[in-house]
């Protein structure tokens, strides 16, 4: 799942509030900035009480709608209409957290609020956080169909494995099956990867170098990055953003 997107990604993102000089240019006629005609931030009123923010962002197929909660964390994105009505064929996704605060859940849900695959063939993931004896960080995705049985993406994988050093730099990316057994998968464009091994070299800069793996643990392929970046593999990318929630 790459939420990655995969960033394990947090998914909340500050909210965008308009500039004064937009509301100037709607009562003087002035050209209103195009990031202000794009997005517009909103209370999140339940039963009177607010409960959030909503950011309304204009896309070329309508606007998504993304709620934050009072701890600012991503818990639902929509996709509507000008009229604000749901997109025919797209998936509401709805995030949930653990006490701690860490994502747990994602879901897609259709127009009835009824669980739904999405275009990578699943219908959402859990997600469970721990660490290593290295005090590394690991976020395992497992994903699920509309029963909520484990079901392979159309990746080819059931769960993803994400492995952060203590700084917060990807050390390792794992494609499993629903048994935990590496699987073979489309990763920085290269087929059958099952595992990716994350390196960084420090100079005038940082590089990021990445040894790709296969499900016998056999080296298929290496590859030079340019900068630290949490990569994502090619069907999730749940982690860095939820504008990646695209079509079933």
């Amino acid at each position: 799942m790459r939420i990655f997107v995969n960033r394990t990604f947090p998914l909340s993102e500050a909210a965008v509030w308009l500039a004064c000089g937009y509301f100037l240019g709607l009562l003087g006629g002035c050209a209103v900035p195009q990031q202000a005609q794009r997005r517009t931030v909103e209370p999140w009123l339940r039963d009177g009480q607010n409960v959030g923010t909503i950011t309304k962002t204009m896309v070329p197929s309508g606007f998504d709608y993304s709620y934050q909660d009072l701890q600012r964390r991503l818990v639902r994105v929509e996709k509507r209409d000008p009229n604000r009505q749901l997109l025919s064929g797209a998936c509401t996704v709805v995030f949930e957290y653990d006490t701690s605060g860490q994502l747990a859940v994602v879901r897609h849900l259709d127009a009835a609020d009824q669980p739904c695959l999405n275009q990578s063939g699943f219908a959402g993931y859990r997600s469970t956080h721990s660490t290593d004896q290295n005090s590394n960080r690991i976020t395992e995705n497992a994903f699920f169909d509309c029963a909520g049985r484990p079901v392979a993406t159309q990746g080819g994988y059931a769960v993803e494995r994400f492995t952060h050093g203590q700084g917060g730099q990807l050390v390792r990316v794992q494609f499993l099956d629903s048994s935990r057994r590496p699987v073979g998968s489309l990763y920085l464009g290269v087929p059958g990867v099952a595992e990716a091994q994350y390196s960084y070299l420090e100079g005038v800069g940082t590089v990021t170098c990445v040894a790709l793996l296969d499900p016998s643990g056999a080296v298929v392929a290496r590859k030079q990055l340019s900068g630290v970046t949490d990569v994502s593999n090619t069907f999730t990318t749940y982690s860095s953003s939820y504008n990646t929630y695209r079509w079933r």
